[in-house]
């Protein structure tokens, strides 16, 4: 078992910032966290590895912290490059402490896609990373669909994020008690709260309409790989 933590602090990997879905499903967990009383802090990558000073600021939140959630989106079946940073950062802060780490690490993916499996490579990474600096591994939980949610509180969304929603709390539960992320958190965040068919055809509308905007909707069809082997 591990120790239980009194303080956790939530890194935001999104580039989007405070209007990312990363943002909502991080901030969620965090008041679910505060309700067992552990003390938070969040912060955005995004703004905090423009300079040494921001570096060190984000590396001492790191420090002060029991347990660590970085709650990103995915990009390419990857982390954003800002996440990738920030975890080389830490790796390489963590390479010069002498005393090992007792601190929790724990992960919150998201993509676009609808099937939540999509996430299961860059969890993967976060999974080494937390082997490599000593961190204690806490699981991670992987959403589909996360473009429905695009930075609002999920207390405001009602049945929509109904499966995520009780995902985190029991996630916010086991890991207040020093516990790991159970299966059934995983189970319940990988689903979608409504029909895989009605996100598909709104992800294919809204595509349609940022292509009418910009006078590119014929372009979209265009196949010209398949042009040039032809």
């Amino acid at each position: 078992m591990m120790q239980k933590p009194t303080s956790a602090a939530l890194l935001v990997g999104s580039p989007k910032g405070p209007n990312s879905t990363s943002n909502s499903l991080g901030t969620f967990l965090l008041e679910k966290l505060q309700e067992k009383g552990i003390a938070t802090q969040k912060t955005y990558l995004c703004q905090n590895l423009g300079s040494e000073e921001k570096k060190a600021n984000l590396l001492r939140l790191v420090d002060k912290s029991d347990l660590i959630i970085l709650a990103f989106p995915l990009y390419v079946d990857c982390l954003h490059t800002t996440a990738i940073e920030t975890l080389e950062l830490i790796a390489e802060h963590e390479k010069g402490k002498r005393q090992k780490s007792t601190k929790i690490f724990a992960a919150i993916a998201n993509s676009g896609f609808p099937e939540a499996i999509h996430n299961s490579k860059a969890l993967e990474v976060c999974r080494l990373f937390a082997k490599q600096v000593g961190f204690e591994w806490a699981g991670g939980l992987a959403m589909g669909g996360g473009g429905m949610i695009s930075g609002q509180p999920l207390t405001e969304m009602g049945g929509q994020v109904r499966n995520q929603t009780k995902a985190l709390a029991i996630a916010a539960e086991a890991l207040a008690n020093g516990e790991p992320i159970p299966d059934s958190a995983i189970v319940s965040m990988s689903k979608l709260g409504f029909p895989k068919l009605i996100y598909t055809w709104m992800g294919n509308r809204n595509w349609k309409q940022q292509a009418k905007k910009n006078i590119s909707v014929k372009e979209m069809y265009n196949q010209p790989c398949k042009e040039m082997h032809s």
